[in-house]
């Protein structure tokens, strides 16, 4: 991985002057733990445990949530095809009851005191090493060609629904699953048109289906998942857009072209809907109409910024080497990464909990407390 790092030049990029300083400054690293295979994904933390999936290694490590001491390793019978022999790229773990999941080809229910491996489901409709996995209502939802429902307890089926094209990125919403898909360009692996569905989450019965038309194949559609408002679903597309549709009816609202890929994909932050891109800015724009808030560089010369922002509570997270915390105004709360600032350099979004962020470095796995700051 350091070769990615050095070939973008941003490993000893510095902290952008123009921010302002944090409130109480940059936050301090909780714990941290040596790893040259590199975090890979968004990692997942409750109480007691924070999982980790490592870079080509198709390996689960769970760490203790609040000390970073070693629980167990879980090295998964990966189904061929996945990037570089490890779990696939979205292949972030999850929790349920007693089960850490992980979405890789094959979804792996794993016991989270031990590792072990408690239950698989298998896909035989599936992309090579692709999928997610979402935990909403009660069920275990993810996605091959199809979309499955499933019983947390054993991992068996309650639900599957062909949407006509390949899904992805479901998200839940109180009694509504929202879910993108795509067209397969005939006799290809190439996406074509892209679409949002709304359905019913007990059942799996589609509300309605909007459509997001692509310029060319395999030049638009949804990347991420949506973000969901009270009144809205966002979605962001690999050509540039964020289209806003009615939540209940599926109606356009509006659509915001920035001309620059939308890989980051977009989060809902109190009035703001946040997205990023290749282009390495992180852009605002007002939710209700799409208009631009704010627009601001990630860092001087930012390269592409294609991690998904994160939101917790009042903050959004943007991590891409260094990783930002931002207010809802665009105010820079505090910034931690950076190899010449003697910091790590981040590779994976992160996942607040327990009042730190979790997130994955090119060396190791590492726990922030962002209340214990440096002045």
């Amino acid at each position: 991985m350091a070769s990615i790092v050095a070939a973008t030049g941003l490993a000893g990029c510095r902290n952008d002057p123009t921010d302002p300083p944090g409130p109480g400054g940059d936050p301090v690293i909780a714990w941290q733990k040596a790893d040259q295979r590199g975090g890979w994904n968004r990692p997942y933390a409750d109480a007691s445990i924070a999982v980790f999936t490592v870079l080509r290694e198709p390996v689960a490590v769970a760490l203790d949530a609040k000390t970073g001491a070693p629980r167990w390793e879980a090295r998964l019978p990966v189904p061929g095809g996945a990037l570089g022999g490890g779990i696939p790229p979205e292949g972030s773990a999850t929790g349920v009851d007693d089960l850490i999941l992980v979405p890789a080809g094959d979804l792996f229910a794993l016991d989270r005191s031990t590792g072990q491996i408690r239950w698989t489901f298998t896909k035989a409709d599936d992309f090579p090493g692709s999928g997610k996995v979402l935990v909403h209502g009660g069920r275990v939802f993810t996605v091959g060609r199809r979309l499955y429902a499933l019983d947390p307890s054993g991992g068996q089926p309650l639900w599957q629904r062909d949407l006509g094209d390949r899904a992805a990125n479901p998200i839940g919403a109180g009694d509504t699953l929202f879910v993108t898909s795509s067209d397969l360009v005939p006799g290809t692996n190439v996406l074509g048109n892209g679409h949002l569905h709304s359905l019913l989450a007990a059942t799996g019965t589609e509300l309605w289906r909007a459509e997001l038309a692509v310029p060319a194949p395999g030049r638009g559609g949804p990347f991420r998942e949506p973000a969901v408002t009270d009144s809205l679903v966002l979605i962001a597309t690999v050509d540039g857009r964020v289209v806003a549709f009615d939540r209940f009816t599926g109606a356009h609202r509006w659509t915001h072209s920035t001309g620059d890929e939308r890989d980051g994909g977009v989060a809902v932050l109190g009035n703001v809907a946040i997205t990023t891109g290749p282009n390495g800015y992180v852009l605002a724009l007002d939710r209700r109409s799409g208009a631009t808030v704010w627009s601001v560089p990630f860092f001087p010369q930012s390269g592409a910024v294609v991690n998904p922002v994160t939101v917790v509570e009042s903050t959004a997270y943007v991590a891409q080497f260094w990783v930002k915390a931002y207010a809802e105004n665009g105010t820079v709360f505090w910034t931690h990464g950076g190899a010449d600032r003697g910091q790590p350099v981040y590779l994976t979004p992160p996942f607040v909990a327990n009042g730190l962020v979790y997130i994955g470095g090119e060396k190791g796995l590492y726990a922030l407390d962002p209340t214990k700051a440096k002045p």
